[in-house]
C-alpha cells in the first residue's frame, strides 16, 4: 500500500501546476456535489431550502431556465454538462485567489477545452442528425462549402480555447507591469488585493467563464436544432 501511495505522490508532483490546480478544482467540485446533492435529497417538499442548499437550488434553477431557451424540450440532456463546464471554468478563472496556478494558463490546458468543444458539437450533431444527415448540413448551401464549413467548424471551438488562454496570460502581464511600477511592498499588496485581483480573477474572470458557457451553448443549440 506505502509503494502505490508513493508512486501516486511521485506521479502528481511530476504534473505541472495546472494540471494540479486542475485535479483540485474536479476534487473539490465533486466534493461540493455531493455535499449540496445531500442537503437538498432531503429537503421536505415544503421546506424552504437554506445555505448550500439553497444556493443549489437557485444556481441549477437558474441554469435551467436558461438552457431551456436553447435546447427547448432537449435542456435535460445537455443541462449537467453545461453545467459542469461553467463551474469548472469559473473555479479556474479565480483558484489564483488561494495562491494556486490557473489551469488556463497552460496552452495546453486551454487547448483541451478547444478540442472538448468541438468534439461534443460534433458528437452531439451526429447522434441526432444522423453521420450521413450531419454531413448534409455541412455541405450546405452547396457540396464544396463543406470545406469552409468544416474549417468554421474547427476554428469557433480553438478560438473559446484560446480566449480563455489569453485572459489569463493579459492579467498576468498587465499584473507584473503593475507590481514593477508600485516600488514599495504596500503599494504591491495594496494593487494586488485593492484593483488586480478583483477584476481580473473576480471580474474578468467569472466573465470570460459565462462567456465560454455562452458560446458552447450556442453552437451546440445550432448543431442539435431540428
Amino acid at each position: 500500500m506505502n509503494e502505490l501511495l508513493d508512486s501516486i505522490w511521485e506521479d502528481l508532483t511530476s504534473l505541472s501546476s495546472n494540471i494540479r490546480s486542475s485535479l483540485i478544482i474536479i476534487v473539490f467540485l465533486m466534493i461540493m456535489a455531493v455535499i449540496i446533492g445531500n442537503k437538498v435529497s432531503k429537503l421536505k417538499p415544503n421546506e424552504t431550502p437554506r445555505g448550500l442548499a439553497f444556493i443549489g437550488v437557485t444556481f441549477v434553477g437558474m441554469i435551467n431556465e436558461f438552457l431551456k431557451g436553447f435546447f427547448n424540450e432537449k435542456w435535460k440532456t445537455f443541462a449537467p454538462f453545461l453545467l459542469t463546464i461553467f463551474l469548472f471554468v469559473a473555479f479556474s478563472n479565480i483558484i489564483s485567489l488561494v495562491g494556486l496556478n490557473a489551469p488556463f494558463a497552460n496552452i495546453s490546458v486551454a487547448l483541451s477545452f478547444s478540442v472538448l468543444a468541438f468534439g461534443s458539437i460534433q458528437i452531439m450533431a451526429i447522434r441526432q442528425h444522423g453521420l450521413f444527415g450531419r454531413i448534409k448540413n455541412l455541405s450546405q448551401p452547396a457540396v464544396p462549402m463543406i470545406v469552409l464549413n468544416l474549417i468554421g467548424e474547427m476554428s469557433t471551438p480553438l478560438a473559446m480555447g484560446l480566449r480563455l488562454f489569453g485572459n489569463l496570460i493579459s492579467g498576468a502581464v498587465i499584473a507584473t507591469i503593475v507590481y514593477g511600477a508600485a516600488q514599495t511592498w504596500y503599494l504591491q499588496i495594496f494593487a494586488g488585493a485593492a484593483i488586480l485581483h478583483p477584476i481580473f480573477d473576480l471580474g474578468f474572470g467569472l466573465i470570460q467563464a459565462f462567456v465560454f458557457f455562452m458560446l458552447f451553448t450556442i453552437f451546440l443549440s445550432m448543431a442539435v436544432e431540428d
